[in-house]
């Protein structure tokens, strides 16, 4: 064993890197240096300790970490979700380009100060922002989409807000 290592902080990394991994997976090893706050060199010593432990998959040319118990779908799954602004959905990771187009960070992002407008996510995709009113005897949900929804989605899109 190299003289720099430290078993108990080496497992305690490894086991930092998989949970972050299994609540957040698919994700790189820079999402999770950005997300801990680890030197990447430290990062990537954590995963190579947890890899027995997680499964990996080459997306575009880029290596994801996940939980063994997940796949990743090639297919997406016709859902609707209203997040808050301040979600882990884009919080926790360096490299949002997985689930928000870069021409719509500034719609969700405001000022680059941290703080998000609630998102509506579409099928995995951050797709627009919504807003909700509260009133004395009502609560109105007002959806403010990037692009209209194709017509076989946009069902699902109206029927969320029924459930609501």
């Amino acid at each position: 064993m190299p003289k720099n290592r430290n078993p108990e902080r080496d497992e305690s990394l490894a086991e930092f890197a998989h949970r972050y991994f299994v609540s957040h997976g698919p994700a790189t090893v820079q999402d999770f240096a950005w997300w801990s706050g680890l030197k990447v060199s430290e990062a990537k010593a954590a995963v190579e300790d947890a890899m027995p432990r997680l499964a990996q998959e080459v997306i575009a040319g880029k290596r994801y970490w996940m939980s063994r118990d997940i796949s990743v779908r090639s297919e997406a799954s016709p859902t609707l979700h209203l997040l808050p602004g301040f979600d882990e959905y884009l919080l926790g990771y360096g490299d949002r380009s997985g689930v928000l187009d870069a021409k719509h960070t500034s719609k969700v992002l405001l000022n680059n100060n941290g703080r998000f407008l609630p998102m509506l996510v579409i099928d995995a995709r951050v797709a627009g922002t919504c807003v909700r009113t509260i009133k004395r005897k009502s609560i109105t949900i007002t959806m403010d989409p990037f692009r209209f929804p194709q017509k076989s989605r946009s069902r699902h899109v109206s029927g969320g807000g029924r459930t609501l």
